[in-house]
């Protein structure tokens, strides 16, 4: 991952991501989508200060390692009432699924991502915030009940 240079996996994954993203966008009413985009953004940002607490860095040294070892129980919790403030203003139970569903698919990805390289990179936080912005719109086009684009 340390190799500055994009393959023709990488292309495809910015390409795939880029479609789902506004695909499901283009699927939701205009209010759902502008509400969307705050939760979509708040939450996939979320799952990032909960994944660098949970899990070791796997790295000696490297760029993410100085927000690795600034991370501590106080601002995680900090985070995660400020993401589940934010759900519950904007979607009130609904915005609580969302919530637990993205927790759940980050604490997936992570563990993934932990066990194939002993811990989590600054890359894999990165591929977790895109792969958290596919799924958080995929759950919330299944909490508002679908199509309607």
């Amino acid at each position: 991952m340390r190799d500055p240079h994009i393959g023709v996996m990488g292309v495809l994954s910015i390409i795939c991501i880029l479609l789902l993203k506004t695909a499901f966008l283009s699927s939701l009413d205009i209010p759902s989508r502008n509400n969307s985009l705050i939760l979509m953004c708040v939450l996939s940002r979320w799952s990032l200060v909960a994944a660098m607490f949970l899990f070791p860095y796997a790295r000696k040294e490297g760029k993410a390692k100085v927000f690795m070892e600034g991370i501590n129980l106080r601002i995680a919790l900090l985070a995660t009432a400020l993401g589940l403030a934010v759900a519950f203003f904007i979607w009130k139970f609904s915005g609580i699924l969302l919530f637990i569903s993205t927790a759940a698919v980050a604490l997936l990805i992570c563990r993934f991502i932990s066990r194939k390289l002993e811990g989590i990179t600054g890359d894999s936080l990165g591929a977790l915030n895109e792969l958290a912005e596919v799924f958080i719109l995929l759950f919330i086009l299944i909490l508002r009940g679908g199509i309607h684009g």
